[in-house]
This record gives C-alpha cells, structure tokens and sequence, in this order.
C-alpha cells in the first residue's frame, strides 16, 4: 500500500500491511474546542477534524514513525496537547487537562489518502 498526505505533496511511502477490523474505539472519545490553544494553528494539519471522535484508520510502525516526524514542535499551556511537524503536516498529540480525572492515552491522528487499495 502506498500512503501520501491528504493534500497536494510529492511525498509517499510504501508500506507492508496487515488488516485487523478494528484498533481500538473513536479518537478522542468526546469532541473538544481548540478555542484558547493558538499553538495548535498550524498548517497544514495532518488530520483537520483531529478534535472530533472518529475511527482510527492506520496504525503506524515504529519505523515509519521515525520517518514521517520532523524536529519542528508547538507547545502550549500545561497538560494541553502539542503539535509535532511530520510529512503528513502537523500531528495533534497529548492529553487534556479538560477532564481530569480521564485515563490519559497518547493519540497522534494522522489523516491520510491511500493510493492503492487491498
């Protein structure tokens, strides 16, 4: 399969892949407002709805990791989520302070195109 960012980008990576029905439940579990978090008004956004539940498509080795990441990182108020550059665009990642008594889970949301389907 081969991935590339959901916007116009000569980047692409091809990958070897399992199909499993389901990772895990939506992400994040309730939608939340980025009113008040201007470190995270980057462009482009690798995923623009990352803040509203929705499924997860793909779940990334470490060594694609490693990969896509880029040094650039925004980081605002503590306990709020960050933004990390990646070739994707920006990843949103992190907890929230919102909801303080919530189980934290580290969620980078990648929103991508596939242009070979299995």
């Amino acid at each position: 399969m081969t991935v590339f960012p959901h916007f116009e980008s000569n980047v692409s990576y091809s990958a070897s892949v399992n199909v499993i029905p389901k990772i895990t439940t939506n992400i994040p579990q309730s939608p939340f407002s980025v009113r008040g978090l201007e470190h995270l008004q980057v462009n482009p956004l690798a995923d623009p709805s990352f803040n509203i539940p929705q499924e997860i498509d793909m779940l990334l080795g470490a060594e694609f990791f490693y990969f896509i990441m880029q040094p650039e990182k925004r980081s605002g108020p503590t306990g709020s989520p960050f933004a990390i550059a990646s070739i994707f665009g920006w990843i949103i990642g992190g907890g929230s302070d919102a909801r303080p008594n919530a189980t934290s889970l580290m969620l980078i949301h990648v929103g991508l195109q596939l242009l070979t389907q299995f």
